[in-house]
């Protein structure tokens, strides 16, 4: 690693000389050209350590704007496209499932006809090239092998072929390498399930196989899938290794549908492809989105953008009925035509909408995301699919947002949906401005009135809107000048609602207001901020577009947001990850503002940044006590032993984690505290705080503690296992007991675990750490 790292310092002093010698400025463009590319893309950045790259490379300038970008994405694990540097570290690995290897005898042979099958996980995202089988000296085997998303039993990759065996290199058994076409792309934790239908003579087989194995940092889960199969299984079998290698990328492209129908078809031409599908619900989702049998084909615009690019969904007239009575109808009720046609064509939805139903009625399996939910939902209520409906206003619930509220709440209207509309307006209150509220209420009315072909003045946007919505306006929370120059002209008031509203600001208002006063009271919706930069990008592209200017990254910071509001935005409260995502590409900030950004995350910041780092005030925080009883002071919780107290914990939900309360005593006692949250897993540091406390009385309980709030808030993920240590120096303590595994507040469940023994007692039961902080 260190030689990689000398490796790019040494080109660059060098290019540096050289460009001093021939008396050119040597700036980064000036030093690559220098080098020549092959020199520059010959240096293995990807094996230096974040930190190595941002204090020794970074600031060369050698790199591209894009190749920073995608090493940053690459440092972030979210990089999805490959990196155009050598990464020779990344060699194709093996694991070894099994313990013993046996020669071939009649224990294992291949007559029945039946697939040897296994599921499996891994504990990091990974690049899969095959599978290792079993085989013997001098046989010929014909395989048919495939990866499956066990949930949903999507094949992700399939091969087919004949393969001779030979002697393993490094084991004493015969076998044969299955490699994919192309390698598949597994996500960390998830169950697959790997099948191969075998033909050919008796083979080797595994025994003792072990329920986990790792090789290079990968970790491999072996489980039983209980399914009919030539009795490959955890313990012993078929399919002897995996071979994969550690990759980054964790998320696949895929092109909706292609891959069902690609190999729906293929299996098709085979002949008694039903017999390889043992359930009913496996023969069903087959023919989903299959030629085969098809006796009805719906045409329908690729998306609302290419109305006038189609696509062809076929389906079954059969099939469909038994999920829709609207299809019913159609194709078997009283009002049927004596033959319906052969072609439908639907123009009120797009594919992926009407794919993600059909999907649905063919396998029960429903796949929703921001980009499909609205058109599910409008396509579940119009063919009358109530389960669907459900799952859709389900999703709704779980992923309302600040930024996408406002697109919600006329849905919710529309389809009568009392609580989701309930939870748009009452449950959480927007943590904005009211005039901001308004911009973007107003904004959405204007869009929806082009949509529907309408002028959209103020009394047609009123009429879109709703009077519930207006009226849910807080009109006399904004300021006069906010109220003049963005409410005054849009009409949609009245004009005695707007003479109100001025003499309301000059005093001499005697009658009650229509609008609410009051401020929103009610519990904040938890705004990330990234989420509110995405807000803010969206409308400077659109605003961008109405002015006819390209939108690229100066433009929408220089001409539309002006520096007031990028300045205002948070950057340091979002997570590496979040940033090199969403923020990285659009380029609104400054190189130097982005390179302090990278030097921010990587630790080597040494100027302060432009940019407020403090949770925003107005988030409420939270208090979650784990502990029933507590107890004064006593010699059996003290620290003089120079041991930390831990605990385990995992939240429900992601969340901010702002500090962690801890135990002291009475006499405005002090402690020398050092607290950090780790990932269990990896023991890797999220957040440290270390100093001195004094400790006060609870304001709210009996005992006495202190507050350890962190320089910054630490975003925790839901149903991760973090570790929670605290090295205490100082006098004996209050201590809680009778604690409780799972408590909860505002929606979060924290679920605690401890290891026996592990170092000063603390544990579920009873111990230090009596309350969580966050928001």
């Amino acid at each position: 690693m260190i030689a990689k790292v000398l490796s790019a310092n040494t080109a660059d002093r060098w290019a540096t000389k050289e460009g001093e010698r021939q008396g050119i400025t040597p700036d980064g463009e000036t030093k690559r050209r220098i080098l020549g590319e092959e020199i520059v893309k010959g240096i293995r950045f990807p094996l230096m350590s974040q930190t190595e790259f941002v204090a020794v490379v970074y600031d060369t300038a050698i790199l591209s704007w894009k190749e920073t970008g995608d090493m940053m994405k690459y440092y972030s694990n979210v990089l999805k496209s490959p990196l155009p540097f050598s990464q020779d570290s990344r060699k194709v690995f093996r694991v070894n499932r099994f313990d013993k290897h046996q020669k071939p005898g009649t224990n294992w042979n291949y007559s029945l006809g039946l697939p040897d099958i296994v599921c499996f996980s891994v504990s990091k995202p990974i690049t899969l090239f095959g599978i290792q089988h079993f085989g013997s000296s001098g046989g010929r085997y014909t395989v048919s092998t495939e990866v499956k998303d066990k949930a949903t039993d999507f094949t992700l990759t399939k091969r087919s072929g004949t393969y001779a065996s030979e002697k393993d290199e490094n084991n004493n058994y015969y076998g044969f390498d299955v490699l994919f076409d192309k390698p598949v792309c597994l996500e960390a934790n998830k169950k697959y399930k790997l099948g191969s239908l075998l033909n050919g003579p008796v083979s080797w087989s595994g025994k003792d196989g072990r329920i986990s194995v790792e090789a290079e940092g990968v970790q491999f889960t072996f489980i039983s899938t209980g399914e009919e199969s030539n009795g490959t299984s955890r313990a012993g079998g078929n399919l002897a290794l995996s071979l994969g290698v550690e990759s980054l990328l964790t998320v696949r492209e895929k092109n909706i549908g292609r891959e069902y129908r690609d190999w729906n078809i293929a299996m098709a031409a085979e002949v008694n492809w039903q017999t390889k599908l043992p359930t009913l619900v496996g023969r069903t989702a087959f023919i989903f989105n299959n030629e085969l049998l098809s006796d009805v084909k719906f045409v329908v615009p690729m998306s609302s953008e290419e109305s006038k690019t189609t696509k062809v969904i076929p389906a079954h007239k059969f099939e469909l009925p038994i999920s829709s009575p609207l299809f019913f109808a159609m194709f078997y009720g009283q009002t049927a035509k004596t033959k319906c046609k052969d072609s439908i064509e639907l123009l009120d939805c797009d594919y992926e909408g009407l794919f993600v139903l059909f999907r649905f009625f063919y396998s029960d399996e429903v796949t929703l995301s921001g980009s499909n939910v609205m058109q599910v939902m409008y396509l579940a209520n119009k063919y009358m699919v109530p389960s669907l409906a459900e799952k859709c206003t389900e999703h709704l619930r779980d992923n309302l947002t600040a930024a996408n509220v406002l697109s919600i709440l006329p849905h919710a209207q529309n389809f009568e949906d009392k609580d989701l509309e309930d939870r748009c307006w009452k449950r959480e209150a927007l943590n904005v401005k009211e005039v901001e509220l308004f911009k973007a209420v107003d904004r959405w009315a204007t869009k929806e009135g082009d949509r529907q072909g309408i002028t959209p003045d103020g009394e047609t946007k009123r009429r879109i809107l709703g009077e519930e919505i207006v009226k849910g306006i807080r009109f006399p929370l904004m300021s006069q000048t906010e109220f003049a120059t963005v409410v005054y002209d849009t009409a949609i008031l009245s004009r005695r609602e707007t003479s109100d509203k001025i003499k309301y600001y000059k005093n001499v208002l005697k009658t009650p207001l229509p609008f609410s006063q009051g401020a929103r009271k009610r519990e904040v919706l938890r705004v990330k901020e990234v989420e509110l930069f995405k807000a803010v990008d969206r409308w400077a592209i659109k605003e961008g577009e109405r002015q006819r200017i390209t939108p690229d990254g100066n433009t929408k910071r220089r001409r539309i947001l002006g520096e007031e509001i990028v300045k205002a935005i948070r950057f340091p409260l979002m997570s590496q990850k979040e940033f090199a995502t969403v923020v990285y590409d659009t380029a609104i900030l400054s190189q130097k503002e982005t390179g302090d950004m990278i030097k921010y995350y990587s630790n080597v910041l040494k100027s302060p940044l432009p940019f407020l780092q403090g949770a925003r005030k107005e988030f409420p925080r939270f208090r979650v006590s784990r502990f029933n009883n507590y107890s004064e002071p006593y010699i059996i919780w003290k620290y003089n032993e120079g041991l930390p107290d831990i605990v385990h914990f995992s939240v429900n939900k992601p969340i901010k984690l702002l500090g962690v309360q801890h135990f002291g005593s009475p006499g405005g006692s002090k402690y020398t505290v050092s607290t950090e949250v780790k990932i269990t897993a990896t023991n890797f540091t999220v957040v440290k705080r270390s100093g001195t406390f004094t400790s006060e009385k609870d304001e709210n309980n009996c005992y006495y503690g202190f507050d350890v709030l962190f320089d910054k808030p630490v975003c925790l993920e839901a149903n991760y296992q973090y570790k929670l240590e605290s090295l205490i120096k100082g006098p004996a303590s209050w201590y809680g007991s009778c604690g409780r595994a799972c408590v909860r507040a505002d929606g979060v469940q924290f679920t605690l675990s401890s290891i026996e023994n592990e170092v000063n007692r603390t544990s579920v039961k009873s111990g230090q750490f009596p309350a969580f902080i966050f928001n």
